[in-house]
């Protein structure tokens, strides 16, 4: 951009800077650094990471000469010649050997102000957007000031470049602008190019050194704390920042000037004891930049190379001032020699992910460079102006040389700190650097002083203005009485009363009470809802100067017993005798007077209604007396009884005067319930002034109804809750002219909603302190909401937990004294020592009250709430702050209102669920809204319901009811409806053969039955069998219900032209079939192609009958006696007699485990060997072992489940002496090879399905890289020798059923959902987003193939895209549409599609995916036959055909409900070593974790351990 006053000289600019001069171009993959920077630009694209510096040159310089050189450095170093492209997946760099950057020159020397000009120039730029595919990633440009003022400017993007190659480029240009001065030439400098960086990434990756560097931080990262934050926390990273800097002081610089990388250390101590102070953290977590260069050829290299490490101090705030700075040195350098370790890899191995911007807490930047620079006779200063997005805080410290000293700088998110607070926080570290650093070795960190000079008396305590002379709550009330008697002081919708009447009324009652024997130190309860009676009885009762304990009528009736029985009560006034059928049933051992009553009683007609004195009175009334005993709720579920005096009354009243504006003539809202102390202020608000209180009905909480009455009635003045007045329209409420909030955080949106046009303030204070300790000025709509400073006779002060009082800006509990305190607990004297301790800061013998409120002082001496202790709830171990949830929520302008719970799922696990309110006329978008949470919440913290409320329900107190809240939507059961029509029963019924169920009704998902992707196929073939349709996998998904996929049946379709399957004539020799076309029929080492499994028997061994069903079972399944000669024309099937193929039975006499092995691993050769091998090992009479074997080219998986049905099956029957009996069989596996190769076609005919495969898959497949670089021990070898091992690991039934309710949720599969939590593990490994996996498929496309046995099995890449900003969730729709995708063309073999395609490839790499899933369909069977126990389970070899292969079995408990999920990784051991595929294990219970709880998990947000 070009600012006003600047002039581009075209004279000033080399002819090169408007034309590029190209040469070879090289298209580069990204080093581990680069990538890293593209993923945190994905996250945040309008955020540029970008670097930015400027030098200050002073003297003539040469402009051309300076253009030259920068343009001639940027080649050297191979900075200006770095584009990025994107490719078909991940972006590559595109290198050319000679680029020439443009350098512009802007001139602002006539500009009215040169220097203010050019600052505003480089903010502009330095804020503007960086489109990293079509910009240049390096810019540099010249603003002249003066003629003897020059500032010299680059930009760089962090891919191109990093803060050390920023300032070799530099140095460079210097260099070469001074030879050219010089008219010499310069000395040579050899460039180190971005494949130079590639091998040095590859190198590293590869070495023991990344292993040992990796065991490091696996230590270090165990168990990390949460990030400390001076502003309370971090932000997404905004395009603007705050910057603040000053020097250190130059009678402490030279200690810091000699000390280098020691003096360094000295300062981050410093730093990190200032934030554990500040914060009341122990353990501190720091973000360390630093530059990765460990050797030589690093250090010459200016591209972008740098990492960020976690620095961590532990017991910083609990230790000394010398075991900090021995313990800073000592992480700092384990650090730094161990810097080359990605940040990346860090949060694979913590499970956070790998780009998260506030990860590791504030930025310790060490610029570790020289700030004065010189070209030839000019100086020139360097001045950072960006070191990149900030989520936090970043302490830019520069060291200090003979001519200047140590420079501080703070650079924080706008988003987080405003510009005087941040100043505010740098000025205060800076005071108490020198402070630590001249402390004794031996002092506490927790004793060093956080305050300015003087500055402890405005904070220790904090007080309110003076106190006003105490006095009773009954003179308070009875004020206007005395002024203006025939003033109305009570409007009910049907009734107003004046305050003479009330005084007299009110008398006459209280000398009933009296004379039953009400008087000081004795409560009387008072049940009556929000009425003029409850403000008599309220009178009455202060007059007799005992404790008004009021009752809701509307609580349950235990919680009333309770509070009844707690306070001791033996009298209570309550609702007239006419209004008894509406009266509660109250307990009978209190003594109730309905106020009826008291009209005729004697007591009341015998006395005068005049003012009531001591005399009268059981006893003389002091403020030291209870003024009210109110119950509130108990952190142990029972309540508690305040014990309030009257002597912080007279301070709240004068507060009153002061603050609320209420004249004669205002109308103040009675809204709150009588049991809120908030009801009391209300009458105080209006009797103090001679007001009228407006009592709102009983039933009015909030919403329309509210506004309507406050229109009606006029009020003037209105207290509420902000849940309360977030439900109240605030149009055409011109007259209320104050609103004052409390008892709740009062959200930013309610102020921007209300404070327009009329006062609005906020108050706190908790109940035992009589009411409010402090009030706000009238809030302004864009500024921040605190607390206000404290209120009339009120002493406040933020304390650590060692009771050390805190200054602004530092995090600690509010401790609250003075008169308004209460005088305890009733009858809780354990519980009010606990709460109510000595007063550190004031007289002997003084009390402060424990808020347990999370405050802080703001620079302008108010408080700042932070939070509760009991709203900071974790899930699994994570903190989360419930307000904070609903701070983002509610920031949205559709939202009017925001609340989060903590709900059980039915499984009972917590979970968050957030309810919201929609603004007047605006749609709530839930999709929308849960982005926003995503943006700037964790992870963790994105509520797994979000359920928009259409009323806000509220307590009697006027606070959220939260258990009135709506159950949040998590699905529920389906009702039964039975199938209608012949398609609906058709469907039910294959529905029921394919998944095993019963009684399937038309409303009910084949995914919620348990059907899977393979399964599905199975259900599409028996459908279009049935129907003669042309359905598709695609369709089950789509329409996964019975009735809906019945409608797609009934829909028209285009005739199926294809072969039907066994109508075709068998040729004389049958060819392979496409599944077995690529399989080694030679007897390959190790055995590739070997499925072997074990057969143990337990008790009577029939041996007769077990030959004679081998036979059956060889007779009944062909491919078990086939073979697999060569002919003239290829390989083909050749049957062979029974006899042929039958194996030797013959029992060995004894089970030796190795013999086992070696049979089970003994290859084939089925060009001439039956595929089958039998061998019996007899262990004793009762105890037999039979090894069996088959060759994957006459079975594959699906084939187990129906031998060792046949099997089990002829020998029940041979053993009865029958012979089996077996359905009949429509087809066998010769039919189905002719038919498979007839429905593929030629490949060279377009219209063949063979073609139209190929082009899908060619399309499909396209540009899918060739290996996924997954974390290995070694590097690949050469060639492949197949050695593997497997992992075993289970998945518990709670995570099982939480991934078929995600299936479920977006018409996926168990397998679906399976396959996305490995990809997204596999994404973080990586570092990838382009993740391909394998899975076998079981190629059985028609149900007449179901119970055939042979090679049928498939195998299908499913290409997913795993990008940094997805959900969990999406991650799964989008491994949903790959999978019906790719289900729909599964009919050439994948083996022939690598023919085709001829993907790169080497002998050690596997082509197209390096990682295989599969979801296994037979476990051990065990059947009881005759007296033996018969037990069949698979023994696959430990062969590995791919890098990983991950195999999932689906568990089910007797009532078919989820029993959990058997796993195990099958990994190469020329790869891997086990404590690698454990990590993965790790990793992918992580994933899995977050799946379970409903989170949206995303690879740049993640909070638990493993990869």
């Amino acid at each position: 951009m070009t600012p006003p006053h600047t002039n581009c000289r075209a004279g000033e600019r080399t002819e090169a800077a408007t034309k590029a001069v190209r040469s070879t171009r090289q298209f580069l993959p990204l080093t581990a650094a680069q990538k890293a920077i593209w993923f945190a630009q994905l996250l945040s694209p309008d955020v540029p990471f970008a670097i930015a510096q400027y030098i200050e040159l002073h003297g003539h310089v040469d402009l051309p000469l300076l253009t030259a050189a920068t343009q001639r450095a940027h080649r050297e170093l191979g900075v200006g010649s770095v584009r990025l492209v994107t490719g078909d997946e991940e972006p590559r760099l595109l290198a050319t050997e000679a680029v020439t950057v443009p350098v512009a020159v802007h001139d602002l020397r006539d500009a009215h102000n040169p220097v203010e000009a050019a600052a505003e120039w480089m903010r502009a730029d330095t804020e503007s957007a960086f489109d990293i595919h079509d910009d240049h990633l390096v810019r540099s440009s010249i603003l002249r000031l003066s003629d003897e003022n020059t500032y010299w400017y680059s930009r760089a993007h962090h891919i191109a470049l990093d803060g050390y190659g920023a300032m070799q480029l530099i140095s460079r240009t210097a260099e070469l602008y001074v030879a050219a001065v010089e008219g010499r030439e310069p000395p040579e400098r050899s460039a180190v190019t971005a494949r130079q960086l590639l091998g040095e990434d590859l190198r590293y990756a590869r070495s023991t050194r990344r292993e040992r560097d990796r065991s490091f931080w696996l230590g270090e990262i165990t168990d990390l704390p949460h990030p400390a934050s001076l502003g309370g926390g971090s932000a997404p990273p905004g395009v603007a920042s705050h910057r603040v800097g000053a020097p250190v002081a130059r009678r402490d610089g030279a200690r810091f000037n000699q000390g280098g990388l020691r003096s360094a250390a000295e300062i981050i101590a410093a730093f990190a004891a200032f934030l554990a102070l500040m914060t009341g953290s122990d353990d501190i977590l720091l973000t360390l930049p630093v530059s990765a260069r460990t050797s030589a050829l690093l250090r010459h290299s200016a591209g972008s190379v740098s990492n960020v490490l976690p620095l961590r101090l532990r017991k910083v705030r609990t230790g000394t001032v010398e075991t900090l700075l021995r313990n800073t040195q000592a992480a700092l350098t384990a650090a730094l020699r161990r810097q080359r370790y990605r940040r990346e890899d860090i949060g694979r191995d913590l499970g956070t992910g790998s780009h998260d911007p506030a990860q590791f807490g504030p930025v310790i930047n060490l610029m570790m460079f020289t700030q004065q620079i010189s070209l030839g006779d000019v100086a020139g200063s360097v001045h950072v102006l960006s070191t990149g997005p900030t989520a936090d805080l970043s302490v830019n410290i520069y060291p200090g040389s003979a001519e200047s000293v140590p420079r501080i700088d703070f650079e924080g998110n706008s988003a987080v700190y405003g510009e005087a607070e941040l100043t505010a926080h740098h000025r205060r570290f800076m005071a108490f650097l020198r402070t630590f650093t001249t402390a004794d070795p031996s002092t506490a960190v927790a004793d060093l002083n956080l305050f300015h000079p003087g500055e402890r008396t405005d904070c220790a305590p904090a007080r309110g203005a003076a106190d006003r002379p105490p006095t009773t709550l009954d003179q308070l009330l009875t004020t206007a009485a005395v002024r203006s008697p025939d003033a109305v002081a009570l409007r009910t919708p049907d009734r107003a009363l004046t305050y003479g009447a009330l005084d007299r009324w009110s008398n006459r009652v209280a000398r009933a009470l009296i004379a039953r024997g009400a008087g000081p130190e004795t409560p009387v309860a008072v049940a009556l809802p929000r009425s003029a009676e409850s403000m008599v009885a309220l009178w009455a009762v202060a007059k007799t100067g005992a404790a008004y304990v009021p009752i809701d009528p509307s609580h349950p009736t235990d919680r009333i017993a309770f509070t009844l029985a707690d306070s001791g009560a033996a009298l209570g006034l309550t609702m007239p005798q006419s209004q008894s059928q509406s009266r509660p049933r109250l307990p009978e051992a209190v003594h109730w007077l309905p106020l009826d009553n008291l009209a005729a009683d004697d007591h009341c007609r015998a006395t005068k209604s005049g003012p009531i004195g001591d005399g009268e009175r059981t006893a003389a009334l002091h403020t030291a007396h209870p003024a009210y005993l109110i119950y509130t709720s108990g952190s142990t579920g029972t309540p508690k009884g305040v014990v309030v005096t009257h002597t912080g009354l007279a301070n709240l009243a004068q507060e009153i005067r002061d603050k609320y504006d209420v004249t004669s003539t205002s109308r103040v809202l009675h809204l709150a319930s009588p049991t809120f102390d908030t009801a009391l202020v209300e009458v105080l608000a209006a009797a103090i002034h001679g007001a009228t209180l407006v009592i709102a009905p009983a039933t009015a909480f909030g919403g329309q109804e509210l506004a309507a009455y406050l229109r009606e009635n006029r009020v003037t003045h209105l207290l509420a809750t902000p849940s309360a007045l977030a439900t109240v329209d605030p149009d055409d409420l011109d007259t209320v002219e104050l609103v004052l909030v409390g008892g709740e955080p009062c959200p930013p949106t309610l102020v921007r909603r209300w404070a327009g046009g009329r006062a609005m303030r906020n108050a706190y204070g908790p109940t035992e302190t009589t009411c409010s300790v402090t009030l706000t000025e009238p809030l302004q709509p864009q500024s921040p909401i605190t607390l206000g400073p404290p209120m009339r006779g009120v002493r406040a002060a933020v304390l650590d937990q060692n009771l050390h009082p805190l200054p602004a800006g530092a995090a600690g509990e509010l401790y609250l004294a003075g008169p308004a305190l209460a005088r305890g607990y009733h009858e809780r004297p354990a519980l009010t020592a606990t709460k109510f301790v000595a007063d550190p800061l004031g007289e002997p013998g003084s009390r402060m009250f424990r808020s347990g409120d999370q405050a802080r002082w703001t620079i302008e001496h108010e408080l700042e709430f932070l939070g509760r202790a009991d709203d900071q709830v974790k899930i699994r171990g994570l903190r989360i702050e419930l307000g904070e949830i609903d701070t983002v929520l509610s920031g949205d302008p559709t939202v009017t209102f925001a609340a989060t719970v903590v709900h059980r799922s039915p499984a009972g696990d917590p979970v968050l669920a957030a309810y919201v309110a929609a603004a007047e006329a605006a749609t709530v978008d839930i999709d929308a809204l849960r982005a926003r949470a995503h943006r700037f919440l964790p992870n963790y913290m994105v509520p797994a319901a979000i359920t928009i409320v259409e009323s806000v329900p509220l307590t009697p107190t006027g606070k959220l009811d939260r258990a009135a809240l709506p159950e949040p939507d998590l699905g529920g059961p389906v009702p039964h409806r039975n199938p209608g029509t012949p398609a609906e029963r058709d469907v039910a019924e294959v529905f029921a053969d394919v998944l095993g169920a019963a009684g399937i009704g038309a409303d009910h998902s084949f995914f919620d039955l348990g059907g899977d992707s393979l399964s599905a196929t199975r259900v599409v073939a028996r459908i279009n069998d049935r129907w003669g349709t042309g359905l598709g996998v695609r369709d089950v998904f789509d329409a996964p219900t019975v009735a809906a996929l019945a409608a797609r049946i009934e829909e028209p379709s285009p005739d199926d032209a294809r072969p039907r399957l066994g109508q075709i004539e068998l040729p004389e020799k049958i060819p392979l079939a496409p599944a077995q076309a690529h399989i080694d029929r030679t007897a390959t080492a190790p055995a590739l192609y070997s499925i072997p499994c074990t057969i143990r028997v337990r008790g009577r061994f029939d041996r007769a009958a077990f030959e004679q069903a081998v036979g059956d079972v060889l007779e009944r399944h062909r491919a078990l006696r086939t073979i697999y000669p060569d002919g003239p024309a290829g390989p083909y099937q050749h049957l062979l007699d029974v006899a042929d193929a039958f194996p030797d039975l013959t029992p060995t006499p004894r089970e030796d485990a190795a013999v086992i092995d070696a049979v089970l691993a003994d290859p084939f050769d089925v060009r001439a060997q039956p595929p089958l091998r039998i061998r019996v090992f007899e262990h004793g009479r009762n105890e037999h072992l039979i090894a069996c074997v088959f060759h994957h080219i006459s079975v594959d998986g699906w084939s187990f489940a129906t031998l060792a049905g046949d099997l089990t099956l002829a020998y029940a029957a041979r053993a009865s002496g029958t012979a089996p009996q077996w359905p009949a069989r429509a087809v066998e596996y010769a039919d189905y090879t002719v038919w498979r190769h007839a429905v593929l076609g030629d490949e060279h005919d377009p219209a063949s399905s063979a073609s139209t495969q190929i082009d899908f898959w060619e399309t499909e497949l396209a540009g899918l890289r060739g290996d996924l670089h997954l974390p290995c021990e070694r590097p690949r070898p050469t060639r492949w020798s197949y050695r593997a091992a497997r992992l075993a690991f289970s998945l518990d039934p709670t995570v099982h059923t939480a991934l078929l309710a995600s299936a479920h949720i977006h018409h996926a599969t168990l397998f679906t959902t399976l396959r996305a939590a490995v990809s997204i593990l596999l994404a973080r490994v990586s570092g990838h987003t382009d993740i391909a996996i394998g899975a076998p498929i079981a190629g059985r496309g028609h149900p007449h193939l179901d119970h055939v046995v042979g090679m049928f099995v498939n195998t299908v890449v499913l290409r997913t895209r795993v990008t940094p900003n997805m959900t969990f969730h999406e991650v799964v729709a989008a491994a949903r549409e790959c999978e019906l995708r790719a289900f729909a063309h599964t009919e050439l073999q994948f083996e022939r599609l690598v023919e085709i395609l001829d993907p790169p490839r080497s002998p050690s790499l596997h082509p197209f995916f390096q990682v295989a899933l599969s979801l296994e369909n037979f476990t051990a069977a065990e059947v009881d036959i005759d007296g033996a126990n018969i037990e069949i389970t698979p023994r696959p070899l430990d062969v590995a055909k791919c890098d990983l292969h991950f195999y999932f079995t689906e568990r089910r408990d007797d009532t078919g409900a989820p029993g959990g999920i058997d796993a195990e990784i099958l990994y190469s051991t020329e790869l891997f070593d086990e404590s690698t595929i454990t990590n993965f294990v790790k990793g992918l219970r992580d994933v899995l974790a977050r799946a379970h709880r409903g989170t949206r998990t995303s690879l740049s947000q993640t909070d638990r351990r493993g990869y």
